[in-house]
């Protein structure tokens, strides 16, 4: 590849792990920061940080000035799709040459539950913009249970009942854009599939941390009562709880419980198991579980 990338999200963790491995091998990136603060993240000679929002088409032509390759992760809200017409016109206008686009797992599942559904608006405007692209629809990832499954003091609320996900750590996506990006010749215009390496239940789940941490973790099968007015405690808007609601039921159905080897066809490795990602956040869950009561 020769060019400039532009990272969009690049606080995200999927975008600050592609800067990290861009910047750890010296090639030059720039990084769209969204807000004010800084991110030590960012900290590299070989890093151009730009502010950065979906919104303002100034700042987005701003990023995109001189830029060939671009990593495109979009905000999930309900307005994503307009956020990527407004993203990838100016990127057609700027002369773009490749997009890398993440996407969902379930994006072209029918019937659509609305996450879905702004994923597939954003994928089939970028699809048909004349832009050469690369889509990555990804599981969910693993990096959730650190923040929306948590397991706070040891119990993971949600109401999924026995149902398998092949949830996908965060990292691994990262490294496959970051091998697209570098070898965009070789996947213009293809849609991968990026699930984990295993699927697995969030009993399963609660077991891996409980051997790996040392600390007791439990799942508790809430009821969908439940896990709204736990949502709406943490105010939450009504929009975000009724998409989780939603995927959430698409996660109970095991709808996605798929295991895809595209991400061995991209980068030719194993993946992150979740006994690996428990273990690489063990002091974190750590905290968030506590010590067991004798």
């Amino acid at each position: 590849m020769s060019g400039r990338i532009l990272i969009t999200g690049a606080t995200n963790i999927v975008g600050a792990e592609i800067v990290r491995r861009f910047a750890g091998i010296g090639v030059d990136v720039r990084a769209a920061r969204h807000g004010t603060a800084s991110d030590e993240r960012l900290r590299s000679k070989y890093v151009e940080s730009v502010p950065f929002d979906f919104t303002d088409k100034e700042l987005v032509s701003e990023a995109l000035d001189g830029i060939t390759h671009v990593f495109l992760l979009l905000p999930l809200c309900p307005e994503m799709a307009e956020y990527a017409r407004i993203f990838i016109d100016q990127a057609h206008k700027s002369g773009v040459s490749h997009i890398v686009q993440v996407s969902f797992l379930a994006a072209d599942k029918i019937p659509m539950i609305r996450i879905a559904r702004w994923h597939h608006e954003a994928e089939s405007y970028l699809m048909e913009s004349g832009i050469p692209f690369t889509i990555l629809r990804s599981n969910i990832f693993m990096q959730q249970f650190t923040t929306l499954f948590q397991p706070s003091g040891g119990l993971i609320y949600l109401p999924l009942g026995k149902g398998s996900v092949s949830y996908v750590d965060a990292r691994d996506v990262a490294l496959c854009a970051a091998e697209i990006l570098v070898t965009s010749h070789q996947h213009t215009g293809r849609t991968y599939r990026i699930s984990g390496p295993q699927k697995f239940t969030l009993r399963q789940a609660a077991s891996i941390m409980t051997e790996v941490i040392g600390s007791h973790v439990m799942y508790a099968d809430v009821s969908e009562d439940s896990s709204r007015d736990i949502m709406g405690s943490l105010c939450m808007p009504n929009w975000k709880i009724d998409a989780l609601m939603e995927l959430y039921t698409l996660m109970k159905t095991g709808l996605l419980d798929e295991v895809s080897p595209d991400y061995q066809l991209i980068t030719g490795s194993m993946q992150s198991t979740f006994l690996d990602f428990v273990r690489d956040y063990a002091d974190l869950f750590r905290g968030l579980v506590g010590p067991d009561e004798e």
